[in-house]
Order: structure tokens, then sequence, then C-alpha cells
């Protein structure tokens, strides 16, 4: 057994770049991205909420619903844009 010569490499088999490279990492990414899409959607929502309750309790209406509406997306957006660009 000494005597035999080393296997020749599998050329049937595909490395990770050769398919696209991203297989295992596409799942990662598109579950970071589903939870920034989660994550700006919650930001509006809870600044919209808190305006809408202000509206209810202050008389804001109907600013304090469109005004915290507004800062939440702008402060939802600065962060996706912030994580996604890393």
């Amino acid at each position: 057994m000494a005597d035999e010569a080393p296997r020749p490499p599998d050329t049937d088999l595909k490395k990770d770049s050769d398919r696209g490279g991203k297989d295992a990492t596409d799942g990662r990414s598109l579950a970071g991205l589903l939870g920034l899409g989660l994550q700006l959607a919650l930001t509006v929502g809870a600044f919209t909420a808190v305006g809408w309750w202000g509206d209810a309790h202050w008389g804001w209406s109907p600013w304090g619903r469109q005004g915290m509406g507004f800062v939440g997306i702008v402060i939802g957006l600065y962060f996706f844009v912030k994580e996604a660009t890393r």
C-alpha cells in the first residue's frame, strides 16, 4: 500500500468561487436585510404611535401623528442607510 500513488483531486466538485461563492452567506445577508426593513417599519410605527397618543391627549391633531411619523421616517432611514452601507 505504500506504493500507491496519491489520488488526483476530484474535478467534479466545484469550488464555492465557481458556484457564485455566496450560497451560505446569501441567507444571512437576506435575513440581515429583512431585519433592517423590520427595524425601519417599527421605528416609523413607534414614532407614529407616539404622535397618535399626543393627538389624543394634547390636542395636536393631526400634526402630532404626521410630524412624529415624519421624524420616524427620517430616523429610521438614517439607521437603515448606516447599517446597509457597512
